[in-house]
């Protein structure tokens, strides 16, 4: 099962994706990391150019949160390490929140939260079958006139 969810004016964005746990075996099981890829650097721009650029830079001031790459479902052995990995975008950065079924997910030994300019990635240390769950990432427009 995977969902998403995206509304506008300036407003949210969601993603969603399974962790299923099954017991150890003795067969290796892998899992596919989904990282974002590798974004390169712009060449560079005569005045003219960087002149139209500014412009439309100002146009582009705020966009709605957009999630660039998804999560996906993931299965996983008890005692194995999970990541999810996703890529947002919005201007000014969005805010970022993780839910496991549909609840907050706070930072603890168990969760950790990170992120790297866009990517965004949710690790769970050794999962067990406790953990089965759907996973959300939720990116929601920051409000640029909070204190």
């Amino acid at each position: 099962m995977t969902f998403v969810q995206v509304s506008n004016k300036l407003g949210t964005a969601e993603s969603k994706a399974v962790v299923a746990v099954k017991a150890p075996s003795e067969e290796d099981v892998t899992t596919e990391d989904t990282s974002a890829s590798e974004v390169g650097t712009p060449a560079p721009q005569s005045p003219t150019e960087e002149r139209s650029s500014k412009k439309k830079d100002k146009a582009k001031k705020e966009k709605a949160p957009k999630i660039s790459s998804e999560l996906t479902d993931l299965e996983a052995v008890e005692g194995e390490e999970v990541k999810f990995k996703c890529k947002v975008k919005g201007s000014p950065p969005p805010e970022v929140e993780w839910l496991r079924d549909g609840k907050k997910i706070a930072p603890s030994d168990v969760f950790t939260m990170t992120s790297d300019g866009d990517v965004h990635t949710l690790l769970i240390k050794k999962v067990t079958l406790d953990f089965v769950g759907t996973y959300t990432i939720k990116v929601r427009r920051r409000d640029v006139h909070r204190t």
